[in-house]
């Protein structure tokens, strides 16, 4: 095939030499476009010599034309082919055979495409895919308690927007109310990237403790659980082994459990509570210990 190289020997003498520039040597690596004779004369040691010839034919390999090299948007598909005489067509990167195939690649990416004669001749040409514009990434999903600050971030691109009146920036901070899902967008050389970050309101940001001790001592005397004042819906009950109520606060929470129950002492033991934040949400169970 034109392009490819030929490997030319000779055997039967002692010393070899070739024309068409090849000169002294027993094998070759020849390379023409063109069919061309080469001619190797062989000498022997008393110094008789012969010839013999190598006829080298040149087939051409077949034409492919594949389509014009294009550039894309990230995520964006297009349809790449290619045309020849022949009628199968191999690509690679995975694509495998016929004319053409939709792709999208993630990163400038070349497809080669190649066809095959009868004389096992091979023809390629390639299709280059430029990717335009930014892939833009944004901070990772979050999860905050009901009053507190997130962070969010972008990078990738120069140009950013976000959703959810936030605006241009790269960087802003929120103090959602509820799960909100915030969409940052990059538009650049015509291209529009978009991506997300999920900031999720948890909704058992407060410690509870397990134990209290409400012996007058000034320490540790009432049942504080911390963080609830960001719920000023909040309800606890207390309940005993027996499932009788001993405790029930007003909204918010506002004064911490003293272990009494109707003016007296409730007893060392385990109580079980459950805490509502707000109406209509099930309640977080779990149990308190006094130690007196």
């Amino acid at each position: 095939c034109s392009a490819d190289t030929v490997f030319l020997s000779a055997t039967g003498a002692v010393t070899y030499t070739w024309d068409n520039g090849l000169g002294v040597g027993q094998n070759h690596a020849a390379l023409t476009s063109i069919d061309t004779m080469y001619i190797v004369t062989g000498t022997t040691l008393l110094g008789c010599s012969d010839l013999d010839t190598v006829q080298v034919t040149v087939v051409d390999v077949p034409l492919v034309t594949a389509s014009a090299d294009t550039t894309i948007c990230n995520g964006d598909t297009v349809t790449i082919g290619a045309t020849s005489l022949e009628t199968v067509f191999t690509w690679d990167n995975g694509l495998g055979l016929g004319q053409s195939h939709i792709v999208s690649p993630s990163t400038d990416t070349g497809y080669v495409v190649s066809v095959t004669n009868v004389n096992s001749c091979i023809g390629r040409d390639t299709v280059q895919i430029t990717i335009n514009g930014f892939t833009i990434i944004a901070s990772n999903d979050t999860s905050i308690c009901l009053g507190y600050e997130a962070t969010l971030s972008v990078d990738g691109g120069t140009v950013y927007t976000w959703d959810n009146a936030l605006g241009f920036g790269e960087l802003h901070t929120v103090s959602p109310e509820m799960t909100t899902t915030y969409i940052v967008t990059n538009n650049e050389n015509g291209c529009i990237n978009t991506d997300t970050v999920v900031v999720t309101i948890e909704n058992t940001c407060f410690e509870v403790p397990n134990v209290f001790t409400p012996n007058g001592d000034g320490t540790n005397d009432v049942w504080n659980i911390k963080g609830l004042e960001s719920y000023p819906d909040v309800r606890v009950k207390v309940f005993n082994r027996w499932g009788d109520s001993v405790f029930e606060s007003d909204a918010g929470y506002t004064s911490p459990w003293d272990g009494a129950y109707n003016g007296t002492d409730s007893p060392s033991a385990t109580y079980y509570y459950i805490i509502v934040l707000s109406d209509g949400e099930d309640g977080i169970l779990g149990t308190i210990n006094i130690v007196r």
